[in-house]
């Protein structure tokens, strides 16, 4: 007979599966979390990032669409290739600047003492 699975092996793989996608999610716990200025900043960066990303995607399902329905106009095949390309740099930028929220020092450097003794 063919061996069954216990409801405690599948809570087991769903409780695995989630500490690992919320491990990609957030790698590093955030440092800023009660500075008003970092947690703005941050979520701006994310709303850019999500913006860019929407960008791309319309970008990428309209550029075969408008290609063949204009006639194959290559400028418009070459813009839409193009604003995708620079919106798929920026959102790799973005991602780089939101990962230094998540790394270093959580005392920011203005509240640092300063090296000089005064």
């Amino acid at each position: 007979m063919g061996e069954s699975i216990s409801s405690r092996a599948v809570f087991r793989s769903i409780f695995i599966a989630y500490a690992v996608l919320r491990s990609l999610i957030r790698p590093l716990s955030f440092p800023h979390e009660n500075c008003a200025s970092c947690r703005a900043a941050l979520a701006n960066i994310q709303r850019l990032k999500l913006g860019l990303m929407i960008l791309g995607a319309i970008a990428l399902i309209s550029t075969p669409i408008l290609f063949f329905s204009v006639g194959q106009n290559q400028l418009i095949g070459i813009s839409l290739s193009g604003i995708l390309l620079i919106s798929l740099m920026l959102w790799f930028s973005l991602n780089q600047l939101e990962k230094k929220f998540y790394q270093g020092n959580p005392i920011p450097p203005r509240n640092l003492p300063d090296k000089k003794g005064k």
